[in-house]
């Protein structure tokens, strides 16, 4: 089963975390869509709401 690096929501931007919930990255290597705004992990090609290419 693969698991997906990018995220949904920013939850764990706006919580204090430090890792993406999703994926466990740190939040400083994630970087913002340009499309919706979530989080989108390190070696993701697309958000996973938005559906917008890295």
């Amino acid at each position: 089963m693969l698991r997906s690096t990018s995220t949904s929501t920013t939850a764990g931007a706006t919580d204090g975390g430090r890792f993406c919930p999703s994926c466990g990255s740190a939040l400083d290597t994630c970087v913002d869509c340009q499309g919706c705004g979530s989080q989108v992990g390190p070696g993701a090609l697309f958000c996973s709401n938005c559906g917008r290419a890295r």
